[in-house]
């Protein structure tokens, strides 16, 4: 049994902690501290990567996990962690942010469905990773060409519309009145966090997101497909991958 620790990485990537817990199984080193910064996989959202520095060493941590009673986890190689050391924890900037990108824009791109294809359609998974995410929702039929431009037409607006994110703890209750969307099947507690794009989406979330829309930078469709009986799947590029596959794609027009 492993106490919960505090998440910190909603306002920070970097968080100096003391080492609560070691556990070495099976030639894997995985540590506990008191807070951390790292978010393991959970939403469709992929586990942060990054370093633990203890005595001038750093250390990469190869997984995030959390255990049954909610409690984060890093695994690392290395054996050189005791309890009651204080280490810090400094998650890859730059990975946390192509990944928030991507995540701000999958919520984007399940309002902009909505609003195209009607309040019927609801996530069925995504994955969320830098640079790239795809969007599973429930459809009945191929979606259009025509609804599929004005789908990424009204999702990149939205983008360019300097819509502030803002995030909220709520009753699940006002939460769900005020139009939070939920999802069926999911497990929520009595308080629940919900991310806010302006006006635009309101969904309960637990994962890292951006500061504005215009962060996400842009959103590239790159395909749409059906994964099952009236399932569908959108697969897309945000922020630099999106960038570098137009300038390609240019490159490509110009040749």
């Amino acid at each position: 049994y492993v106490d919960c620790n505090v998440f910190t990485g909603y306002e920070n990537t970097n968080t100096i902690s003391e080492v609560t817990l070691v556990l070495n199984e099976n030639s894997t080193t995985t540590i506990f501290t008191e807070a951390t910064p790292f978010y393991y996989e959970a939403g469709g959202q992929i586990s942060d990567k990054g370093i633990i520095t203890l005595d001038g060493k750093s250390i990469d941590v190869l997984d995030v996990f959390q255990t049954n009673n909610g409690a984060t986890g890093l695994i690392v190689d290395s054996d050189i962690f005791e309890v009651g050391q204080e280490v810090e924890l400094s998650v890859n900037k730059s990975f946390r942010s192509g990944v928030s990108k991507s995540h701000t824009g999958a919520h984007i791109v399940h309002s902009a469905l909505r609003n195209i294809l009607g309040d019927h359609v609801a996530q069925a998974g995504s994955n969320v990773t830098p640079g790239k995410f795809r969007f599973d929702f429930s459809h009945t039929e191929k979606v259009s060409q025509e609804e599929l431009d004005e789908i990424f037409i009204l999702s990149n607006s939205a983008v360019f519309e300097d819509y502030e994110v803002k995030t909220n703890i709520m009753n699940i209750d006002d939460a769900k009145n005020e139009g939070a969307l939920a999802f069926f099947g999911d497990k929520y507690d009595d308080d629940v966090r919900v991310v806010n794009i302006g006006e635009f989406s309101k969904e309960l979330c637990g994962g890292t997101h951006v500061h504005n829309s215009h962060d996400v930078g842009l959103i590239v469709l790159m395909q749409e497909s059906s994964i099952g009986s009236n399932l569908r799947r959108v697969e897309m590029l945000s922020g630099k991958l999106a960038y570098e596959f137009l300038t390609n794609a240019y490159k490509s027009y110009k040749s």
